[in-house]
């Protein structure tokens, strides 16, 4: 009988977990109802959620066993700006301040609450969508004027985009803040530009010649009718012959990701919109993506700080990235052998969909 009883116990286990993630993802079922209503009640706290401390904020970032990380930020300096709104979702910017933007040389939000001690840049424009584009170029000619000099890139991000500043770090490596250079991931839509969403890149040079060259002196770089402000820098860079940097990685697999992590990485058939947007072809589930991920987008604030655990705290028994631990033994230039294993990633060829 109590054999019988354990393995009933068992039994009933086993379903509970198989069941579990199902009832996770069909919210059309009670329980799948039911957690999405505790999911959405966690995703309206984000006021009363408390920052670290002072302490923990002001802390080294990386550790001894982070040299890589570390020598990465001294070399790859990037100035990060988010795009922010005061229309509810400004407390937002608490958790990306809490999270990777930490991680960039210098951030700061394009609008936010000056009471929550954020670094701040209000350029004093309305809070919807049409002022997207204005709030980007008043952030570039605000760089050109006071940080160009200070910074090699310069990173374009949504409040609810996620970045890995160490594999944006990795991918920006080999390149050059004195070629006018575009990165993110390449989308096609009326014309050919970076996805907003996922983010996007400016070399040095791509900032002075917008500056200079592109806003108020040419049409390509005004705002327009075109929807998404996104697709208005795309335009603007076409005409100034900013390189669109192919930024997937030797397998062809993307880096910058549009959607949300769940939305790419689980198996089945391609969305109809990836394969309407995307510039490069696509594979849903885990081939998405590159191994050196760089970005997500859609990410709610409770999943930025799971990623961030997964990333910076979580560690794998005995895991070992291969190619770089090949790759450093060849001489004792960390930089130059971070450089060459980065530009082993790049796209082989320029297929594209």
């Amino acid at each position: 009988m109590r054999v019988a009883l354990r393995d009933l116990i068992f039994l009933t286990a086993g379903i509970c977990l198989a069941v579990f993630p199902y009832l996770l993802l069909t919210s059309s079922s009670t329980c799948g109802t039911m957690y999405s209503k505790i999911y959405n009640s966690v995703a309206k706290i984000d006021s009363s959620w408390i920052l670290p401390s002072p302490e923990i904020q002001s802390a080294p970032l990386n550790t001894a066993n982070e040299f890589v990380s570390d020598l990465l930020f001294k070399n790859v300096r990037i100035f990060c700006f988010i795009i922010n709104t005061k229309n509810g979702t400004e407390l937002k910017a608490i958790h990306v301040n809490a999270t990777w933007a930490k991680r960039c040389n210098k951030h700061v939000f394009v609008s936010a609450l000056e009471e929550y001690d954020l670094p701040t840049l209000d350029l004093g424009l309305s809070e919807n969508r049409s002022a997207l584009f204005p709030k980007v170029v008043g952030t570039l000619k605000h760089i050109y004027k006071n940080e160009l000099e200070k910074f090699d890139f310069f990173l374009k991000a949504d409040i609810d985009t996620y970045f890995v500043m160490d594999n944006l770090r990795f991918l920006l490596l080999p390149y050059s803040r004195d070629d006018a250079l575009h990165f993110g991931c390449r989308f096609y839509h009326i014309n050919q530009y970076m996805s907003g969403g996922a983010g996007y890149v400016f070399s040095r040079e791509a900032v002075r010649l917008s500056v200079e060259k592109g806003f108020s002196k040419i049409k390509q770089c005004g705002a327009s009718a075109r929807v998404g402000e996104d697709i208005e820098i795309g335009a603007c860079m076409n005409a100034l012959n900013v390189t669109a940097v192919d930024t997937r990685d030797s397998q062809g697999r993307h880096r910058f990701m549009p959607f949300s992590p769940m939305t790419h990485l689980i198996p089945g058939p391609t969305p109809p919109d990836h394969k309407q947007y995307f510039h490069y072809n696509y594979t849903q589930g885990a081939d998405c993506c590159s191994d050196y991920i760089v970005s997500f987008h859609y990410v709610t604030s409770p999943m930025m700080y799971v990623i961030d655990t997964f990333l910076h705290r979580f560690r794998r028994i005995g895991s070992v990235d291969e190619l770089w631990a090949k790759e450093s033994r060849r001489d004792g230039d960390v930089i130059s052998a971070l450089k060459r294993l980065s530009s082993t990633q790049m796209p082989k060829d320029k297929e594209e969909r």
